[in-house]
């Protein structure tokens, strides 16, 4: 197996392919350890910088080579475990979301969550940057400053 990364050595990628089993629908299963919703976790440690990645990932890196800034590498099969480079293509945050709802695994609603659309729009109208304006808002709206700060920066609430 050719390695497309050079960053990655012929022990890491043998490593890796024992860690996954290949299933008659055409995905290869990751066995080793997971990650918080189902994605595999492998840990890179062939060289001098150690780094753990998600186990999808490091298959791309392997097989397709280096994954630009910003981008992602999606699942067409929807199967988090799998590390099948036909399976897998590069896109961003918001091809994510649009594959996740042309699929139907993602809902356009918020069932869960204490603030509304209105709500969210007066936060980002009424915010000033000073100190302890953050932590305010989030006593006002009872949620925490971290949700309030993604949704000033655009990464909660888009």
């Amino acid at each position: 197996m050719a390695v497309e990364d050079s960053t990655l050595s012929e022990k890491c990628v043998s490593r890796f392919a024992s860690k996954y089993d290949i299933q008659e629908n055409g995905c290869w299963i990751w066995t080793g350890g997971l990650l918080r919703g189902g994605y595999g976790s492998f840990e890179i440690k062939c060289r001098p910088n150690r780094e753990c990645g998600q186990a999808h990932r490091v298959s791309w890196r392997i097989h397709c080579g280096t994954i630009p800034a910003g981008m992602m590498v999606l699942h067409r099969c929807d199967v988090p475990r799998c590390v099948n480079p036909d399976h897998l293509f590069l896109g961003t945050q918001k091809d994510n979301m649009q594959d996740m709802s042309r699929k139907g695994r993602a809902s356009t609603e918020r069932h869960n969550t204490k603030l509304t659309e209105t709500d969210v729009a007066e936060i980002r109208a009424t915010h000033k940057p000073k100190y302890g304006a953050l932590s305010q808002m989030a006593r006002k709206y009872g949620v925490h400053a971290i949700t309030i700060r993604r949704i000033l920066n655009g990464k909660s609430w888009v």
